[in-house]
């Protein structure tokens, strides 16, 4: 097979691929986001609900929505995997001076669900076992992991590189945005403190970085989207 047919048999599994993401990424969020509105009209600060997935992907999902009364309203999206258990956790934490404001945030709440998901599926088929896709890089140790927490190599680390390129994608074809323009728009939280995402635990998520540091992530970022992603729009083609 020529190298012209190779690269364009690639980037048609890529399509179909992503594809199938795409409506799986959509049902997890819609599910999501009933638990958001259903939780709107309950007493309690916090709201758990739990799912099962046994289709194109086999995992338990738990989300949690949190609200708290402030004077400023804001929102905080989060996900994270329990790999052992095939476990997929969820919180959204969503602050106002009363539930009636919180509509305020409620596009940015959607839109960053959708990138919060596909990042947490692209770990979950990096993974050995049920959930794997062959040629999906492994993710890196332990030791590793702790060496680049809270520095502006986790957000392009072998594992964490294609599951961040994958969630801004996401993100930016719902929004039919520029990837690069919501790429920094995301990085923006990092480099600066005036954006209305707080803080939902004090994990390696509450760090900073450089200028610098931030256009090596995003050239990163685009470089890995132009490569993988055919379809990728990025306002300075």
């Amino acid at each position: 097979m020529s190298n012209i047919r190779k690269i364009i048999k690639e980037q048609i599994e890529t399509l179909i691929q992503e594809g199938r993401f795409d409506k799986f990424v959509g049902d997890i969020v819609r599910d999501i986001w009933m638990c958001v509105m259903d939780s709107k009209h309950s007493r309690k600060k916090t709201e758990t609900y739990s799912f099962k997935y046994k289709e194109p992907l086999v995992f338990n999902s738990f989300v949690q929505i949190t609200r708290e009364k402030n004077d400023e309203t804001a929102y905080a999206v989060k996900g994270m995997k329990i790999v052992s258990k095939k476990i997929l956790v969820f919180l959204v934490l969503i602050t106002s001076p009363d539930r009636k404001k919180e509509q305020e945030v409620y596009n940015d709440v959607y839109m960053q669900l959708q990138s919060v998901v596909r990042h947490e599926l692209e770990h979950l088929v990096q993974q050995k076992g049920t959930n794997n896709i062959k040629g999906r890089v492994s993710p890196i140790s332990h030791k590793e992991r702790l060496e680049k927490e809270g520095t502006y190599l986790n957000f392009v680390s072998k594992d964490e590189l294609p599951a961040y390129v994958a969630g801004i994608y996401r993100r930016a074809k719902m929004e039919r945005k520029p990837f690069d323009e919501v790429a920094k728009e995301y990085l923006s939280q990092y480099i600066s403190n005036e954006n209305v995402v707080v803080d939902l635990t004090d994990d390696e998520d509450d760090f900073n970085i450089s200028d610098a540091e931030g256009e090596i992530v995003l050239n990163t970022w685009i470089e890995y989207a132009r490569k993988n992603y055919p379809s990728v729009w990025i306002s300075t083609d």
